[in-house]
């Protein structure tokens, strides 16, 4: 397996060789800033569960599609386990809708499979900005929405429609008067 050798966006890939290295790779913590992981147990697992996502026969370069994965999930910045699972979904469902795409173009392949290739594709992408929305949630940099439906005011009142500071400083949603 591929783990990047210095921190993602380097394009470093380096090739794990013998226990003692990857010793020093899980000293340094470098699989721990790519999955958020804190043990070695759940960040190979998350890694290999990643790389076993990818559909890799017919591929040269193994170690660059694996090394290109694994940099997409610290692009994520998981700062938990959690994060780092749902990164990895986010890469997994970004990987299968590429896979889908690329044989849906195959010359040989009928109408209908070629369709059913697309709409399986349109999932996954559809899948992986919900994975990416819910990461940015549970971050608290989701767009927070406040639909009002119905305001009744009655004659010398006043509404108020928007942020409200409350007095303890914490915003509120929608208030009126």
């Amino acid at each position: 397996m591929a783990v990047p050798e210095k921190p993602a966006g380097k394009g470093n890939v380096a090739r794990i060789a013998s226990p003692e290295e990857a010793a020093h790779h899980r000293r340094e913590g470098h699989l721990a800033r790519i999955t958020g992981g804190k043990t070695d147990r759940f960040n190979n697992h998350a890694i290999r569960q990643l790389v076993d996502t990818l559909w890799l026969p017919g591929w040269a370069d193994r170690d660059q599609v694996i090394g290109a994965a694994v940099d997409a999930v610290a692009g994520f910045e998981p700062t938990d386990p959690v994060e780092g699972m749902m990164a990895t979904l986010a890469v997994a469902q970004h990987a299968a809708a590429m896979e889908c795409l690329r044989r849906a173009m195959l010359a040989e392949q009928p109408f209908e499979i070629t369709t059913r290739l697309r709409h399986d594709a349109a999932k996954c992408t559809r899948a992986f900005a919900e994975m990416a929305e819910a990461i940015d949630r549970r971050r608290g940099k989701g767009q927070q929405t406040v639909r009002v439906e119905h305001v009744t005011v009655q004659a010398g009142g006043q509404a108020i429609v928007g942020a409200v500071a409350a007095p303890s400083g914490k915003a509120r949603g929608v208030g009126h008067e």
